[in-house]
């Protein structure tokens, strides 16, 4: 077992590392303005540009919002990506959604089961159609995910008045610095563990807590491509399941939320600093294992500074 390092040491060099990342890339560059899920900044700093790109929280919305977090993730698998892209997904949820505002009265609208499938289908063809994308067994499994989805938040709806609610239920109330990460796994696993004709199709571990993070959920993180390698290169842990519990673990020792930890992580390994103007934007140099070996070789160099390590408190008699 690997000697483990404290979170609070990952995060503080998480943060040198992108900053240097940053500033190779784009030296003096700052955007006047950063608009990052709706809202506008104003970075006056490198530092902050790296912040802002840390810290990009969605805000959980109602349930046509998370359907479209869900269409988002649903296939966000590296192989389907060219198939499947953002702004084809974005176009498949507003033919799905239609103008209803709520999900029961889309599925009333279109049916369920096969009859659902073959309805969301019939609507996303003509985008595939128009995007002259090949057909294949990824996007018939795609369009069936999104069938799927529909079906079974569309049912959450009905229990529920809003996600909030049946999050609420099912993590209770989280505090930062102490996420509970077995508990956050066993919600993902209420969905990705469904089975017979309740299954999610597509929606395996990595996808499914991708999808509760994506929904604005700050205890929750993404094993990943990156993360993994750089949880792995500090830590030895391999596995979906330890990556993830492994990462709660740091980011409860640096008293910051898990999501702003896994985006850390994410950014050094991708080098996306994707909130940029298109026409200022442009991955790092160099390839992510590269830049993972070398925060991993840093990390390790790196000892507790007094921040790291602070003084136990004393009581005045």
């Amino acid at each position: 077992m690997k000697h483990m390092t404290q979170g609070r040491i990952i995060w503080r060099e998480a943060n040198a590392f992108l900053e240097t990342l940053y500033v190779e890339t784009y030296g003096d560059y700052v955007p006047a303005t950063l608009e990052i899920n709706g809202t506008v900044y104003h970075p006056k700093s490198a530092a902050d540009v790296v912040r802002l790109h840390v810290e990009d929280t969605p805000v959980l919305g109602d349930w046509i919002a998370v359907y479209r977090t869900f269409i988002s993730n649903l296939p966000n698998f590296s192989s389907y990506a060219t198939i499947v892209s953002p702004a084809i997904r974005d176009a498949i949820a507003d033919a799905i959604l239609g103008t209803d505002c709520r999900l029961d009265a889309i599925v009333a609208r279109l049916g369920r089961g096969e009859a659902l499938q073959k309805a969301v289908r019939e609507l996303a063809e003509p985008i595939r159609i128009s995007t002259e994308r090949k057909d294949g067994v990824v996007w018939q499994r795609s369009v069936k995910g999104f069938a799927q989805g529909l079906e079974w938040l569309a049912g959450l709806e009905a229990l529920y008045p809003t996600p909030a609610a049946w999050v609420g239920e099912q993590i209770g109330e989280q505090t930062c610095g102490a996420v509970e990460g077995e508990r956050m796994w066993a919600f993902a696993e209420t969905i990705f563990k469904r089975r017979g004709r309740a299954k999610l199709g597509l929606m395996g571990p990595a996808i499914t807590v991708n999808f509760l993070k994506d929904m604005g959920l700050l205890p929750f993180v993404k094993p990943d491509t990156f993360t993994m390698r750089i949880i792995g290169a500090l830590h030895g842990e391999t596995k979906e399941k330890g990556t993830f519990l492994e990462m709660i673990r740091c980011a409860n020792d640096a008293d910051i939320w898990p999501r702003a930890f896994d985006r850390a992580l994410w950014l050094i390994g991708s080098g996306k600093f994707h909130y940029l103007p298109d026409d200022m934007y442009r991955n790092a140099a160099g390839k992510g294992e590269a830049r993972i070996a070398a925060f991993a070789a840093h990390v390790r160099s790196s000892g507790p500074t007094p921040d790291d390590n602070p003084p136990p408190h004393t009581v005045q008699l």
